[in-house]
């Protein structure tokens, strides 16, 4: 039997293999705490309850009795025959305390059209809150309460959350009020087209009815977003959440404080992504930027020289990387105020200013003016049977003989305005263009009233 001992050398090594896991694990920790206690008792006090009340002379199409066990009718708002023929509706959410001098942000849509605001803090101190604004595009509302001994939330920074990071969300869900919940940033600047200016923090933790208006939080305790959705298609939470970046809430929440109203930046352009197949045919280093589709008349844009075709890829020096980071960043610059943009044009690269102008307190209605006139068909061009239309602005796209355009997006009614950033007025010139092309083809589209580009792969 061999009883040498094992060089120092050797244990050395043995031990260096045995606690480097253990102490990786360790600094992982450190930097990935579980425990969620010190941000919960930092914001915990300045989270509220919402209930708004109106008269209504019938229940709401939306009515959730019935809907939930019997044991949580009693959160929600009696149908006891002594009350009066009009039903006092109700609207339940969540929102928290930014100044101690009482003011309150929520949802817009939590305290929409409301006569009367309950919050209830979290000492259970019942106070009439009064609606200082709230505005529709960002769903964001500032309420204010009179009270002593507020306590206000930390205001943080959604820009410093990276996905899986750790979130959590304070708020009522069905009325039960202080509910902590938690989980991960799963995505960040999601768009909706209802909502153009809010790029959504996505997460995947739980929110349910009467969450909306409650605080995103962060590791730290602080304020990094207001949840104001879920993805469901019962009522109920599945797995997604969206949340309003804390940037965008205050800045509305600030106009409305100081002025009453929001204004916001308007560039004037239709814009989508640049996909792969795009940024080959453009000559772009990437599939990044948002390219210009439409400029409107009189729009800040036109006065600056911005054409459909030019891609956007810097905001004031700050990357555009889809073309739902636009808009958001636009919304943000004050009407009147100068902004640079960097463009890439017949893939050279611009610099262009703009005074940004402002988001109309009404848009106009559609105008069906331009609607195409049917005309004689023609032939067939790469899969799509075309016909020109009466007033000489671009081709009607009259049928398709190729199933994958449908997967491109083409539809019958569609009206093509340019190939390959050449105005087309004429199956000649649309012929002229093709013949003249080595690869994909590029189609800038009019589909109603938005428009839209689309590659057409040479092998159609």
């Amino acid at each position: 039997m061999d009883h040498r001992r094992p060089s120092a050398q050797v244990v050395r090594t043995t031990l260096v293999a045995l606690w480097l896991p253990l102490f990786a694990y360790c600094q992982w920790t450190a930097a990935h705490p579980r425990d969620f206690k010190q941000a919960i008792e930092r914001s915990a006090p300045a989270v509220v309850n919402i209930q708004a009340f109106a008269e209504s002379a019938s229940l709401p199409d939306d009515d959730v009795h019935g809907a939930l066990p019997d044991f949580l009718d009693r959160f929600l708002p009696g149908d006891d025959a002594d009350e009066p023929p009009y039903w006092r509706a109700i609207s339940s959410g969540s929102g928290f305390i930014i100044d101690a001098s009482g003011l309150i942000v929520t949802n817009h849509h939590v305290v929409a059209g409301a006569e009367e605001v309950i919050v209830r803090t979290s000492d259970r101190r019942d106070l009439t809150a009064r609606v200082i604004g709230s505005d529709l595009a960002t769903d964001i509302a500032l309420l204010r309460v009179d009270g002593e001994n507020l306590t206000a939330v930390a205001i943080g920074d959604s820009g410093g959350l990276a996905v899986g990071d750790w979130v959590l969300a304070i708020g009522s869900p069905f009325n039960f009020e202080n509910t902590v919940t938690a989980g991960i940033v799963s995505a960040k600047g999601r768009s909706f087209a209802s909502q153009q200016y809010v790029p959504f923090i996505q997460t995947d933790v739980p929110i349910n009815r009467g969450n909306s208006g409650g605080p995103l939080l962060n590791l730290d305790g602080e304020v990094v977003g207001i949840n104001s959705q879920i993805f469901s298609e019962n009522g109920t939470y599945m797995g997604l959440s969206f949340t309003i970046p804390v940037e965008i809430a205050m800045s509305v929440v600030n106009q409305i404080r100081d002025t009453g109203s929001v204004e916001r930046g308007l560039l004037g352009v239709g814009i989508e992504d640049v996909t792969q197949q795009m940024a080959a045919v453009l000559g772009l280093s990437s599939a990044s930027g948002a390219i210009v589709t439409l400029v409107s008349p009189g729009s800040a844009a036109e006065t600056a020289g911005i054409r459909p075709w030019d891609v956007i890829i810097e905001l004031n020096g700050v990357p555009i990387e889809r073309f739902s980071d636009l808009p958001p960043r636009i919304g943000l610059i004050p009407p009147g105020d100068k902004a640079l943009l960097s463009v890439v044009r017949d893939g050279k690269p611009w610099e262009i200013e703009v005074t940004i102008g402002a988001v109309p307190s009404r848009r106009p209605a559609d105008d069906d003016s331009q609607d195409p006139v049917e005309s004689d068909p023609t032939p067939v061009r790469f899969g799509l049977e075309l016909r020109a239309t009466e007033d000489g602005q671009g081709l009607e796209v009259f049928d398709l003989k190729d199933r994958r355009l449908w997967r491109n997006g083409i539809r019958p009614g569609d009206v093509i305005l340019s190939a390959n950033r050449k105005s087309v007025t004429s199956v000649a010139e649309f012929d002229e263009i093709i013949a003249a092309t080595n690869g994909d083809v590029v189609l800038l589209l009019r589909q109603g009233q938005n428009r839209t580009f689309v590659v057409l792969e040479s092998d159609s």
